[in-house]
């Protein structure tokens, strides 16, 4: 059951047990104007795409039913001291404060809905004081979820530039991190390997046999490519990755027969993955 069937039925049942403006004997036209009553407490149903409609259409009714009692005295209330409104008025006043984005204009609608509603041509302590605090009990809280609204919105839109700059440091942060391993590792890889190079190249010219020639050389060349290797290595580390950076599996045989080759006993096996 949406808002506005509710308060048409509220309204509705209100006004029959005498608590607004229904009259001891009704005729036509209270009949008539109780079925405006229900038209105008419909029309909660657009409270948020048109909260100052809703606050004329029932403000007009209103204005009308007191007008209908006095001066024109065709309605005459069964209770004379009663407010006149329809409870319906109290929702609809939520609207304005917190569905209306001009507070000026939506002040002002409200200044109005109220003095309709307290009628203070017509002074009743009884009256005026219910009429004033069932037009209250909307902008109250409009005030306080407006205002929680604005506050959840503003800390949002701060928390973003935070969350981003955080995103910025820790990527910084990662960034040096790589930097300073690939120059530790090209460091210290770098002085092992090095010397090994050099005294391959050294053996090579002054080995007398052909095969430990042959075996200097191999070993040089596979130094050198080691290093090769390495700065590549570094030069990736020292860059931020992208995109998917992970190596292939591919070469492993072409290194088991490198590793072969040089005469270092080496077997490659492989599993299929579960």
């Amino acid at each position: 059951m949406t808002i506005g069937t509710a308060f048409v039925l509220l309204d509705t049942g209100l006004a029959l047990v005498g608590g607004t403006w229904w009259p001891a004997h009704p005729g036509t036209l209270a009949w008539a104007v109780l079925g405006v009553q229900a038209l105008a407490s419909a029309s909660l149903a657009v409270r948020r795409s048109a909260p100052l409609l809703v606050v004329g259409v029932l403000g007009v009714f209103v204005l009308a039913v007191t007008l209908l009692i006095s001066p024109a005295g065709v309605l005459t209330p069964a209770h004379q001291g009663n407010v006149r409104a329809p409870l319906a008025t109290m929702p609809a006043a939520y609207g304005p404060l917190f569905c209306q984005q001009s507070r000026r204009t939506a002040y002002f609608t409200l200044a109005a809905f109220t003095l309709v509603v307290m009628r203070p041509w017509e002074p009743s302590v009884t009256s005026m004081t219910i009429g004033l605090l069932r037009i209250a009990v909307g902008p109250l809280p409009a005030l306080y979820f407006d205002t929680r609204r604005r506050l959840m919105q503003a800390l949002v839109e701060r928390a973003e530039p935070a969350e981003r700059e955080r995103d910025l440091l820790a990527e910084q942060a990662r960034a040096e991190e790589r930097a300073r391993l690939a120059g530790e590792m090209h460091d210290v890889v770098t002085h092992r390997v090095s010397p090994m190079v050099l005294q391959a190249g050294a053996l090579k010219v002054t080995a007398w046999d052909e095969a430990t020639r042959r075996a200097a050389e191999e070993l040089r060349a596979a130094g050198c490519q080691a290093l090769d290797e390495l700065r590549d290595t570094v030069g990736i580390l020292r860059t931020a990755p992208e995109g998917d950076q992970t190596r292939s599996v591919a070469g492993f045989a072409d290194l088991v027969a490198e590793s072969v080759t040089v005469g270092i006993p080496t077997e490659l096996i492989e599993e299929a993955g579960h």
